[in-house]
Formats: structure tokens, C-alpha cells, sequence
């Protein structure tokens, strides 16, 4: 691994660090001054809205990242199109987040928070393409310094809403601050980026915007099936067994979210890393790829041991002792962090190879199976029948994974780089994606 991509990494790993590592004092701050059910009621609607990311981003930043990595003169003209493609998508979420809310009974009587939060997600969709344009340049020491402004900020407006007497409703009071955090770290982003002066390449051809929505479809699919597993299942969760079961599964899940930082910040690195080497040096992307898993594989199953021998302990001193349910959980929903810790830097590695089509189908599978597991086992065995069901799908989905990198990975270096090459939807007219 270059001295580049371990400064990188190492950027974005402290980064993330800080982040999530704000975002979890909030929960916990929520948890000990508002209770399991208000907890309860804000992470179902921060995972409800999250769900919509697929529709805001249309899979667009994936696209964005693996295509101009290798044509880096491209950057300007497909920024501009993806920032005209983003009003369209995110005026369609909001529309049917809306629908949605005004038909269901259980999410009728938080609309208003819903749609709070939807706005900051749209506004946290048109920062992702401007910080994703360090990722591209591999100058994601920029991208950094915005990720841990926003998770201080995020906390800060924790803080002072429940510190603040007088608040008639903190969860709400808290969503409104999120969205002003969004939407000054979404011009923040613009203005960084405005900043560093980036040359204008050839412009798109006519057309492309379809072409984008229609390849980026794929990264869409990735990317929601990919979070289905959690954070649909704490929805179901508080469907089935009401908010206060919820909040207990949603706090499990937000640990496990704190200590997925390696693995994310890592995938974040690999996405263009491997759309340049997918194309010219597919021996030295095997090496550093196998190296990674190896990596990731041996640190998940020392955090799972960690979880399950000290989680429940942990889980009662951060979140007290009413929380007793959550700590009963650690034992199961800690052999998850295993898969959990490979899946993002395998996904981002097929991706960077064309391979996204048979990502989704192989998280597809596992969410069927999941979900369903899910509404026969919660009803009766309540939330330690959640965590295995997603132990098992996590587990599955990652295993088909591996299996698939493993043959893509022995194919020599002229065929991958023919396959991949004709995948920059930019460059070429038809994007070959079928069939990978």
C-alpha cells in the first residue's frame, strides 16, 4: 500500500473516528436525558429517512468516484450534471417520503420530524458530491476536516437542546438543529471545493444525464440493500414491538456503527484505487486486496470476542441500567461486527471492477431471507430472533461475496481491463455493465 493511500486512510480513519464518535455521544446523551421510547422514536425516523438515500442519490456518487477516477478531466462537466440530476431526485424522495407519512398510521404521528430529517438528508446528498471530488483527487485529508466539523456540530446541538430549559419536544428541537448542520456543511463543501480552483474538462455528452440515472441505478440497489439488513429491521422492529424495543435494538446498532470506522474509512480509500488499477494493474490490485481482507477479517472477529465478553458491561455504563435489553443483546450482535468488517471493503472493491450487479443480487438474497426471518422469528422470540437473523444474512451475503472476488480476482489482467473499461459512462455510449 503507496505512502498515499496509508495517508489517506489514516485521514479518513480519524475522521471517521470523530464523527461516529460524536454521533454516539448524542445517542447516549438522548438515551440518558429523554429516555428508550423518545430514543426509540428518533432512531426509527433517522433509519426510516435513511432509506430514501437510495432514491436522493441515485447511486450517483459511487458512479461519480469509479468513473472519473480514471479521466480525472471529466470532473468539473459530471459535478455539474450530477448537481442537476440531484434536484430531481431529491424533490421525488421528498414527495414520496410525504405520500408516505400521510397514509401510514405509524409514521402519521411523527410526519413532522420525518420530513425535518428528509430535508437534512437532501442537503447532506449535495455535499457528498462535493466531498467526493477529494476522494476522486485523492485528497481526502480535505474530505476529513468536513467530516469531523459536522459530527462536532451534530453534537454540539445535542448538547444544547437538552441542556436548554423550556424545550417542549428535544427530538424535534434536535432534528431541526441536524438540519441546519446540513445545510451550512453542504455550503461549506461547495465552498471548499470552489476554492481549490479545479480546471473545467470537455463537456458531457447530450444524453448523459439519463445514462448516469440509468447506470447509476446498480449503486442504488448496492447501497439499499445494504443497509437493510440494520436499519430496516429497527423499523420492522418498532412496528412489531413498539418504540421502546426500538430504541433498545437501535442503541445495539448504533455501537456496532461506532466501531465499523476502520472498515468504512478503508472502502472509502478503495473505490478509486481500484477503478485505476481494475484497468492497468490487476496483479497488484489482487495482492493489496487479499491483504486488506485478511486484515479486516482478523481485526472483526477481535472486535466480535471484545463485544461478547465485555459488550453488555459497556452497553450498561454508557447507556445505564435500563437498558438491561440491550445488553442482553451484545452476545449475539457481536459475532455481526465479523461479516460487518469485510463487506464495505469487498463491495467497494467489485464495485470498482464492474461488478455491482452481482453485489445487489447477492444482497438482495440475504434481505429477502432476512426480512422475512425476521417477521416470523420477532413477533415470538422478540429481539434476540432480530440479531440472529441479521447474523445470519450479514454472514451470507458476505461469504457469496468473497466467493465472487476470489473468481474475478484470478482472471488475468487484459481480461479484467477489458471488461472494465468500457464502464465510464461518460466515455462511452453504452456502458457494457451486463453480465457483471
Amino acid at each position: 500500500m503507496s505512502q498515499n493511500i496509508r495517508n489517506n486512510f489514516s485521514s479518513l480513519l480519524l475522521a471517521h473516528l470523530w464523527h461516529k464518535g460524536c454521533l454516539f455521544l448524542a445517542a447516549v446523551l438522548l438515551a440518558h436525558r429523554v429516555g428508550s421510547a423518545p430514543l426509540g422514536r428518533f432512531l426509527s425516523a433517522i433509519s426510516f429517512v435513511w432509506l430514501f438515500w437510495m432514491l436522493i442519490d441515485g447511486g450517483l456518487s459511487e458512479l461519480f468516484i469509479r468513473d472519473v477516477a480514471a479521466r480525472r478531466s471529466l470532473l468539473v462537466s459530471y459535478a455539474r450534471q450530477l448537481l442537476r440530476l440531484k434536484a430531481v431526485l431529491a424533490g421525488a424522495a421528498l414527495l414520496l417520503m410525504a405520500a408516505l407519512t400521510s397514509r401510514y398510521a405509524p409514521l402519521r404521528q411523527d410526519a413532522g420530524l420525518i420530513l425535518v430529517l428528509g430535508g437534512a438528508l437532501v442537503a447532506e446528498s449535495y455535499a457528498t458530491v462535493f466531498r467526493v471530488i477529494f476522494r476522486i483527487m485523492e485528497e481526502m485529508q480535505r474530505e476529513a476536516w468536513l467530516w469531523a466539523l459536522d459530527g462536532a456540530l451534530k453534537l454540539l446541538v445535542v448538547g444544547l437542546v437538552l441542556w436548554t430549559p423550556g424545550v417542549v419536544d428535544p427530538v424535534m428541537a434536535v432534528a431541526l438543529g441536524w438540519l441546519a448542520v446540513s445545510l451550512c456543511g453542504c455550503l461549506l463543501a461547495a465552498w471548499a471545493v470552489r476554492r481549490w480552483r479545479l480546471d473545467s474538462g470537455p463537456p458531457p455528452r447530450a444524453g448523459t444525464g439519463f445514462d448516469l440515472l440509468r447506470h447509476g441505478l446498480s449503486f442504488v440497489l448496492v447501497y439499499g440493500l445494504s443497509l437493510v439488513n440494520l436499519r430496516g429491521v429497527i423499523v420492522l422492529v418498532g412496528i412489531l414491538r413498539g418504540h421502546d424495543e426500538a430504541g433498545y435494538f437501535g442503541a445495539a446498532e448504533r455501537a456496532l456503527e461506532a466501531l465499523l470506522i476502520v472498515p468504512i474509512a478503508m472502502a472509502q480509500v478503495l473505490l478509486p484505487v481500484s477503478a485505476r488499477l481494475g484497468a492497468g494493474s490487476v496483479e497488484t490490485l489482487k495482492r493489496m486486496a487479499w491483504r486488506v481482507v485478511g486484515g479486516l477479517l482478523g481485526a472483526g472477529a477481535l472486535t466480535a470476542v471484545g463485544l461478547v465478553l465485555f459488550g453488555p458491561l459497556a452497553v450498561r455504563l454508557v447507556y445505564g441500567a435500563h437498558f438491561q435489553q440491550t445488553a442482553a443483546l451484545m452476545g449475539v450482535v457481536g459475532w455481526i461486527m465479523i461479516p460487518l468488517f469485510v463487506k464495505p471493503a469487498v463491495e467497494k472493491v467489485l464495485c470498482g471492477l464492474h461488478r455491482q450487479n452481482t453485489v445487489w443480487r447477492w444482497y438482495l438474497a440475504a434481505a429477502l431471507g432476512n426480512l422475512a426471518a425476521v417477521l416470523w422469528l420477532v413477533p415470538t422470540h422478540g429481539l434476540r430472533g432480530a440479531a440472529l437473523c441479521v447474523l445470519v444474512a450479514e454472514t451470507v451475503s458476505v461469504g457469496g461475496l468473497l466467493w465472487v472476488l476470489q473468481s474475478v480476482l484470478i482472471r488475468t489482467a487484459s481480461d479484467t481491463s477489458q471488461r472494465a473499461s468500457p464502464g465510464s459512462i461518460v466515455l462511452t455510449p453504452v456502458a457494457q455493465e451486463a453480465g457483471v
